[in-house]
């Protein structure tokens, strides 16, 4: 990947929630989604549990549920790079 996102899926109200609190804690700071079933790899490693934050190095920062101290250290490392 070429730098965080949110995994998600078409119809997922979980993702939108997720979005949607991403926004609202960390406003001005834009979150990319990726479609988990574009890809077989990231469909067989997180299909069955999204939402799932994944940082710059691909690692995963929370799933299913927002955790705003743990996507803190992300959004301050994405707000200086924008």
């Amino acid at each position: 990947m070429n730098g965080p996102c949110l995994l998600t899926r078409p119809g997922c109200d979980l993702c939108d929630e997720f979005h949607a609190e991403w926004h609202a804690a960390f406003p001005g700071i834009e979150l990319p989604r990726l479609n988990v079933d574009r890809d077989p790899a990231l469909r067989q490693r997180f299909g069955g549990t999204i939402p799932v934050l994944l940082d710059e190095s691909d690692r995963e920062v929370c799933r299913v549920c927002f955790d705003r101290l743990a996507c803190e250290p992300l959004a301050v490392r994405m707000g200086r790079d924008s």
